[in-house]
């Protein structure tokens, strides 16, 4: 139907904000038709032809005219509203649909969480049931030697609503391991619904050694994935007074960081912060917060080159001590960015540009 109008196509020149003044018109054009008529019945001496000059009736014909073009109108004005009802409707039709695809995709996605979470938590179950097997057993030496230890490593844990911390240097690998992947899932999330990109803050005063470990391939996997996503990293390796390792260590981690998309700085505290001995994460998803901390352990050379054990701190209260702790390594950065240490070339003497140095400093 072209614009809506289908039957009375022919009588759209009549104007249609103005039917009394076609009423008026087609009037005049009636009388002046019935004139018309007189004068070509005087012209030909029709005397049988019967009189369609009387004014009366062609006045009444004229007045007949109009009315039924006004019938005519009043339809055609009927139809354009019609047509504009069915548009109207049509277009509801278009967005309640688009409305139930959303709801249904949503419904969908829950379906599928609540899917995957009662998967885990049957998987969680099964493997916390096959290990709580050992509390079952007494009196055989295995057994109760294995239970004894677990008893020893649960002693360490203390949880609390917004903190946990437990010595072991595995499972503190591990918990790294699972915390960049809970980033890597926060970030292709943050993607899809066009969420700012997850911005993640590192310290490491340790040994840098440890990230030259093949134990540490896992977490260099892991945080390249997290920036194949457009996450950002930020990493200030620190080097302490008191510090085993050398400084083309630290250059050669550096580079396998930069390497990786990493953006990694060296800065020699010296006296500045305490016995290095202590690794911080800074990430937060909006309004969560989370540090994440290594607490490193002499190595057999008696150096600060292995883990001891993690606390984890949730909430922004329980993390300002180390959101401070990383402003003060920030003013130190600055300091080395404003006037460079001439005995610092190569991957030792980068600094962040403006802009990531920007991002580095900004706070929660």
């Amino acid at each position: 139907m072209a614009n809506g109008h289908k039957y009375f196509g022919s009588i759209r020149l009549l104007p249609k904000a103005y039917p009394l003044l076609s009423a008026s018109v087609l009037t005049v054009m009636s009388l002046a038709l019935a004139i018309a008529i007189k004068g070509w019945a005087n012209h030909w001496n029709f005397a049988n032809v019967k009189d369609y000059t009387d004014i009366s009736l062609n006045t009444f014909l004229g007045v007949a005219i109009v009315e039924f073009v006004y019938v005519l109108y009043q339809l055609y004005f009927l139809e354009d509203k019609i047509a504009s009802f069915e548009n109207a409707v049509s277009a509801l039709k278009q967005e309640d649909a688009a409305l139930f695809q959303g709801i249904s995709s949503h419904i969908d996605a829950k379906a599928l969480l609540i899917r995957k979470m009662a998967i885990r938590n049957h998987d969680q179950h099964n493997v916390t049931h096959k290990f709580l097997k050992v509390f079952h057993y007494h009196g055989m030496p295995a057994h109760d030697a294995v239970r004894e230890a677990i008893v020893s490593l649960a002693r360490n844990f203390s949880v609390e609503d917004d903190a946990i911390s437990f010595d072991s240097e595995f499972l503190s690998r591990e918990m790294y391991q699972n915390f960049w992947r809970a980033l890597i899932a926060a970030q292709i999330q943050r993607r899809h619904v066009g969420a700012p990109d997850l911005v993640v803050r590192i310290t490491h005063s340790a040994s840098v050694k440890l990230w030259k470990s093949p134990q540490f391939e896992m977490l260099y996997i892991l945080q390249k994935k997290f920036l194949e996503e457009h996450g950002l990293i930020y990493r200030v390796l620190l080097r302490g007074q008191n510090s085993a390792d050398h400084v083309t260590d630290y250059a050669a981690v550096i580079e396998r960081m930069t390497d990786e998309g990493i953006k990694a700085y060296y800065l020699d505290v010296g006296k500045s912060i305490g016995e290095p001995m202590q690794d911080y994460i800074l990430a937060s998803f909006g309004d969560q917060h989370y540090a994440i901390i290594w607490r490193a352990d002499l190595d057999v050379h008696g150096h600060f080159g292995s883990i001891k054990g993690s606390e984890i701190k949730i909430g922004l209260s329980r993390c300002m001590e180390y959101w401070t702790g990383w402003e003060g390594v920030m003013v130190l950065l600055d300091k080395k960015k404003k006037k460079p240490d001439p005995h610092l070339t190569g991957f030792l003497a980068l600094t962040p540009d403006d802009d990531d140095f920007k991002i580095m400093k900004e706070l929660p």
